[in-house]
């Protein structure tokens, strides 16, 4: 008996908790703009059955809004600079590096207002429409330097 107690307390996943989870879920996304766009799918996505079973499903979620409102700030928190780098490499990871579907990328973004989707509820409306404005600058940015470059006709 007093085996078994000693095997229970030493059990990994007792010590691995929702958050824990998350974090595991986002390791492997080297950037902050990756993961935020990362959670902000997960946010409408049903969770893992296992997950849910071993965590319950509210801790998941409180897990995954906390994430998202932590990895929100520390988006807000980054240099300009840092932060066109970071969407400059999602976006060309998810265009194949072609320039051309690059800006077709930004331009959709920019047109349906996509990062909209990537604020967290918990963000304050300023802090919501800094991050909005900050995206659009930087889709904006793309945008323009593809047509004065001459690389992108498409309108």
């Amino acid at each position: 008996m007093v085996r078994l107690s000693f095997v229970i307390k030493q059990d990994p996943v007792n010590k691995f908790d929702a958050s824990d989870f998350v974090n595991l879920a986002l390791s492997p996304i080297p950037s902050t703009f990756g993961r935020l766009v990362l959670l902000a799918e997960l946010r409408d996505y049903t969770a893992d059955e296992l997950a849910e079973l071993l965590y319950g499903k509210e801790q998941i979620a409180a897990a995954l809004q906390q994430k998202h409102r932590d990895i929100f700030f520390a988006w807000l928190g980054l240099n300009r600079a840092s932060q066109v780098a970071e969407v400059e490499k999602y976006l060309a990871d998810r265009s194949g590096n072609d320039d051309r579907a690059i800006a077709e990328l930004a331009q959709l973004w920019a047109r349906e207002k996509v990062y909209e989707k990537l604020r967290p509820t918990a963000a304050s409306e300023s802090e919501r429409e800094l991050f909005s404005s900050h995206l659009r600058d930087i889709l904006q940015l793309r945008h323009k330097g593809l047509d004065s470059s001459g690389e992108n006709h498409g309108g």
